[in-house]
This record gives structure tokens, C-alpha cells and sequence, in this order.
């Protein structure tokens, strides 16, 4: 009869150890899971980030691209096309960018906005069509613009090349 006890307890001593093995393993597995899964969320929120950071490049791009065709001849088209302002606001690139690469594209969106009142819109707001001159005469209408827009667009370059030395 002592054996039998004893072989009982040794038995539920065991199913004990069992189940403490196994809520230990269990415990140790949702840290993992729990873990990982903050890694694939924080994964995530750098892949937004950049994701956001791409598209303000893409713009800077579009607005370069469309400066860098009027250095030659004059196309309104492009300048129509091109983004006036970036998609996000200030506080947006503010979460993005450090504060020199924030400068950086401040001074971009400025200088060509700059360039748009300058030479493109009209008095009534409304973009020109029409340029006096011929634009290899730097002394007409259309020869300023050409001539602005390749200093414009070496500015640009210069900037665009700074703000992907920070990435």
C-alpha cells in the first residue's frame, strides 16, 4: 500500500513538473511573439517613414524636372504639371527629417516658388503663355527665364545632393 502512495505522489509530483515546464515555455513563447511583433510594428513605422520620405523626394524631383526643361527652351506644360507644394505640411517633414535636411527643402520649395512669381504667374495669378524674346538672348524675356532656370536647377542639384547625404 506504501508503494502505491508513493508511486501516486511520485506520479502527480511529476504531472507537476510537466505543467510548470509548460506554463514556463508558454510564458517564454508569448514574449517572443509579443517581442517580434513590436519589431515587425517599429519594421513598419520605418517602412512609412521612408515610404513618406520618398514621395517628398519624388516631388522635389518632379519640380527639378520641370526647371531643368526650361533651361533649353520654354515649356509651359511642364511648369503646369509640376507640384506647387509638397503633399505633406510642415509637421510632417518636421517627424522626417532632421532640421539641416528640413533647411534644405525649405530653401527648395522657397527658390522655386520664388522662380514661379519671378518669371511664371502673371499679375492675376495665372501662369504666362507668352515670353518676349528669343531664349538664347539673355537680354529678352525669354532669355532671363532659360538663364534663371539652369541657375535655379544647379541650386537645386546642389540641394538634392545634400539632402541624400543625410540618408
Amino acid at each position: 500500500m506504501n508503494t502505491v502512495i508513493i508511486l501516486l505522489l511520485t506520479c502527480i509530483f511529476i504531472s507537476q513538473l510537466i505543467i510548470i515546464y509548460l506554463l514556463i515555455k508558454e510564458r517564454v513563447y508569448l514574449k517572443k511573439s509579443s517581442s517580434s511583433e513590436a519589431e515587425e510594428n517599429s519594421g513598419h513605422v520605418y517602412e512609412l517613414e521612408d515610404e513618406r520620405k520618398r514621395t517628398i523626394e519624388l516631388q522635389l524631383l518632379r519640380i527639378r524636372n520641370a526647371v531643368q526643361k526650361q533651361t533649353e527652351d520654354i515649356h509651359k506644360k511642364e511648369i503646369e504639371l509640376a507640384p506647387k507644394s509638397l503633399v505633406f505640411d510642415t509637421n510632417s517633414i518636421k517627424d522626417l527629417y532632421l532640421p539641416d535636411q528640413q533647411m534644405l527643402i525649405h530653401s527648395f520649395m522657397n527658390s522655386f516658388n520664388n522662380y514661379l512669381d519671378r518669371y511664371w504667374y502673371t499679375d492675376k495669378g495665372k501662369l504666362k503663355s507668352v515670353f518676349r524674346g528669343a531664349a538664347h538672348k539673355t537680354d529678352t524675356e525669354a532669355g532671363k527665364l532659360v538663364l534663371a532656370s539652369r541657375e535655379l536647377c544647379h541650386n537645386m542639384d546642389q540641394w538634392l545632393k545634400e539632402l541624400n547625404t543625410f540618408s
